[in-house]
């Protein structure tokens, strides 16, 4: 893999798979990251994955600064945009409720626009819109999502039909 990277260092996807290798190896994956961001500055999944790296170290101003990098280059990057919306939530719920509002005007994937509908219902609440936030939650509530199976009936054990259950049950 280091070979072909050496080749061709602006492939993301190469740069993924190695990324996948760190762990099994006993790596760090921010020197990785870094050395990825450094062969190929505009990649949206390098930035992207560094503001994920920032954010879960609790560095969130050089999350912020790597979402806006990466947002530069593709504005539809979900843990960048999420990023920048609860920081501007803190800072401005106007400006979050703009960018969501500006995402929800071109995104077609319900999921993502699901979570949308419940960050613009966020930043109505924090603008003191009560009303308003309570229509998108009901948006996003009523949004319907394929693919997604619903969880299995639950019923009282006494209830449940007699006899044996194959599998192991993992706690």
């Amino acid at each position: 893999i280091e070979r072909a990277l050496e080749m061709s260092p602006k492939n993301d996807l190469l740069w993924m798979v190695r990324l996948n290798l760190v762990g099994q190896m006993e790596e760090d994956a921010k020197e990785l990251l870094d050395r990825w961001l450094e062969r190929n500055p505009d990649s949206p999944g390098a930035l992207e994955l560094l503001v994920d790296y920032h954010r879960t170290q609790g560095e969130a101003a050089l999350a912020e600064f790597y979402a806006d990098r990466a947002l530069a280059i593709n504005p539809h990057l979900q843990i960048s945009s999420v990023v920048k919306i609860q920081a501007e939530l803190a800072q401005d719920p106007a400006l979050a409720l703009a960018r969501v509002d500006g995402q929800l005007a071109t995104l077609t994937d319900p999921q993502v626009r699901r979570a949308m509908q419940g960050w613009a219902g966020i930043a109505l609440d924090a603008l003191g819109r009560p009303a308003e936030a309570a229509l998108r939650w009901r948006e996003m509530l009523q949004a319907v999502i394929t693919g997604v199976l619903p969880p299995p009936q639950s019923i009282p054990a006494d209830q449940a039909p007699a006899g044996e259950i194959t599998g192991t049950l993992v706690w």
